[in-house]
């Protein structure tokens, strides 16, 4: 990564600002009063102290942002350039260092329109790409300077996704490419990538006239619709829940904090509740998530904030904790934001400004005024007003909002209204209720496994136990996956097992450790878990026996080995068992046998003879065996010793005979 070159666009783009909200102040252009909080928090972030004259609330929903669009042409260049820095680029941005990977870029043409769709990133919970138009342009407006007379803009539109956002006005960028960004975030993108390993897109490319028509709403016309197939990477099916379930009924609160949805870009927390008198939670106010590493995942602009289907609010916060590797997280707010509605009656020739009630907070009307079917309705608020919640007259939304910079008056106009002394207005504002909310989070949909070296559950063989580990204390600790070594063998074959495992040793190193050698794989998931065993040894070490009480010579023992039935991936420990009638050189019969997989003998036979029986009776063999099991039985000689006592009773009889 060139870090010069993204510190020079960073100072290109401040300068862009800059420059933006001179413009702004110059044309008195009337900003969205929802916008002003957020928008300062952003730009005291780019740099300190230098927009304080921007402030107060914040954008509530993408249909605010609409309006603006159509009742104030200026305000296009800004939005798109505001979103660059507040909404879609720190999610990415963080996702792309954790080794988040684009989809393939891809040229395309629509209705005669060479354009590049590149920078592809798709979860489910946002759809991101840039398009660039390749295709010259001349009648596209690319500044607030342009003829707008005589100029459009050109918009690239997602028509086949039901989404909060779905489109993007062509702009030049620092090197004077006609570039957008087209940001698709709430709606059914889940349902739209489940099972799929491609997404269908229907993208129309709109001209778009500056000036409007007789129904006062934008002139455009379809240049043209492509249809585009766009390869779903393996993250966007990887969603993670952590669930809270905190519960707090404190007084007029009743608060529900359900869950933190997270994909690799963003992540949304899920509320609800309400307060008694006043309404609604609509998320919480300055939600911040914090790492355990001191890291802070902030509320978003609540672009993407909405309503859940089966109640609650559903609040944007980015970037997204899904590379978190903390087990734990901190939620923090400064409380809740409740949607409000009350029923104001407006006169049109009562004095103003008039101040009302509103839930024990100030509202002031400036004022009231009617033209033309338009009905305006300007008030302020206090610090303890978050935004204004859409409100409505006689049922029907408002048309536009607005803020008029410096003086902190909001506005709303309605159309079509019939001239009367008095309205009923719904007026709908979202509170902020103070409730200071600290709470720790535990993330449980975290995988935990433990790597240890250990003896489970103590077997018989004290001296090989090692760090002796309790199967039913593991138990309690609730590891989701226990890989165990010391034990050489593979203890992988129950259901319990597959949680608590000994893979044993890649391959066996020798006779003490026989069978099958390799590795555990698999996936393991929370409540999930899918894992085999993988054999890597080519070659097993085995042990083979044979009895030979009823054979009477070494010759007989050999032709019995060579009639053993030996694998070709097989290396084996033979083991001789039972009543020997005759000497065993062990040495001697492994170099006259004629599979040479055998590689070892071992002799674990006995004397045919009765030697206690033996050592009762008055013979010489007798007294022999006597005075040799004295010895062998004495408890001060070693166990090699004793099995040369074994062998000399066994030659001495034979000589004997």
């Amino acid at each position: 990564m060139d870090k010069n070159k993204d510190k020079r666009n960073f100072l290109d783009e401040e300068k862009e600002i800059e420059k933006l909200l001179s413009e702004f102040e110059s044309e008195n252009i009337k900003i969205p009063g929802e916008l002003d909080e957020r928008l300062n928090v952003k730009l005291k972030e780019l740099k300190p102290k230098k927009y304080k004259k921007w402030a107060v609330t914040s954008v509530a929903s993408i249909l605010i942002i609409g309006v603006s669009y159509a009742f104030v042409p200026s305000f296009r260049t800004f939005a798109d350039t505001m979103f660059k820095y507040i909404f879609g680029d720190i999610g990415i941005e963080n996702a792309v260092n954790n080794g988040y990977k684009a989809s393939d870029a891809q040229h395309i043409n629509i209705g005669g329109y060479d354009i590049i769709i590149q920078n592809i990133y798709i979860d489910e919970q946002r759809i991101n790409f840039e398009a660039i138009m390749e295709t010259k342009v001349d009648d596209i407006i690319t500044s607030d300077n342009d003829d707008t007379d005589n100029k459009n803009y050109y918009e690239l539109y997602v028509d086949s996704v039901d989404a909060a956002m779905s489109g993007g006005i062509f702009n030049k960028d620092e090197d004077g490419n006609l570039k957008t960004t087209v940001n698709i975030v709430g709606g059914n993108i889940e349902k739209l990538l489940e099972g799929k390993n491609t997404l269908s897109l229907k993208l129309k490319l709109l001209k778009e006239s500056a000036a409007y028509d007789e129904d006062n709403d934008w002139k455009y016309d379809t240049l043209g619709i492509k249809n585009v197939k766009l390869e779903i990477p393996n993250q966007a099916i990887k969603t993670k829940n952590i669930k809270i379930d905190e519960k707090i009924n404190d007084g007029d609160l009743t608060l529900n904090i359900d869950k933190l949805k997270l994909s690799p870009t963003m992540m949304y927390l899920n509320t609800s509740g309400k307060v008694k008198n006043i309404g609604e939670l609509n998320g919480l106010d300055n939600a911040k998530i914090i790492s355990k590493d001191g890291e802070i995942y902030k509320s978003s602009l609540e672009l993407s904030g909405r309503g859940l289907e089966n109640g609650g609010w559903s609040q944007t916060i980015i970037p997204s904790a899904y590379y978190d590797n903390g087990k734990k997280l901190k939620l923090k707010a400064d409380g809740v934001l409740v949607n409000a509605n009350k029923k104001v009656e407006l006169k049109i020739d009562d004095k103003y400004p008039k101040k009302i009630d509103y839930f024990g907070r100030k509202v002031i009307i400036k004022d009231v005024k009617y033209s033309n079917g338009h009905l305006t309705i300007k008030y302020t608020t206090d610090s303890s007003i978050a935004y204004d919640g859409g409100c409505e007259l006689n049922g029907n939304s408002a048309i536009s909002t607005s803020y008029e910079a410096g003086s902190k008056i909001s506005g709303i106009e309605f159309e079509n209204v019939e001239k009367k002394d008095s309205y009923a207005l719904d007026l709908r504002l979202v509170l902020k209720y103070r409730y200071p909310i600290n709470i720790e989070i535990e993330n449980k949909e975290k995988i935990n496994i433990l790597i240890t070296h250990a003896t489970l559950d103590a077997g018989n063989n004290v001296e090989k136990n090692y760090n002796i580990l309790s199967s039913k204390k593991l138990k309690e600790k609730n590891f989701d996956y226990i890989a165990l070594g010391h034990i050489h063998k593979l203890d992988f074959n129950t259901e319990e097992q597959q949680r608590i495992a000994y893979p044993g040793s890649t391959v066996s190193l020798g006779f003490d450790e026989p069978g099958k050698h390799g590795m555990i794989v698999g996936e393991l998931e929370k409540e999930n878990i899918n894992l085999t065993f993988v054999p890597l040894d080519e070659e097993q070490f085995v042990k083979e026996s044979i009895d030979v009480t009823n054979m009477f010579s070494k010759e007989e023992l050999i032709e019995n080995i060579n009639e053993l039935e030996i694998k070709e991936d097989e290396y084996v420990e033979l083991l001789l068992i039972g009543n020997r009638n005759f000497e065993i050189d062990k040495y001697t019969i492994l170099k006259y046998i004629d599979n040479q997989r055998i590689i070892k003998i071992k002799d674990q036979t006995e004397i045919a003879y009765d030697l206690e029986k033996l050592s009762n009776t008055t013979t010489l063999k007798g007294l022999f065996v006597k005075k040799m099991l004295e010895k062998s039985q004495n408890k001060n000689i070693s166990k090699d010793e004793k099995n040369i006592i074994e062998k000399a009773i066994e030659i001495g009889l034979e000589a004997l005979e």
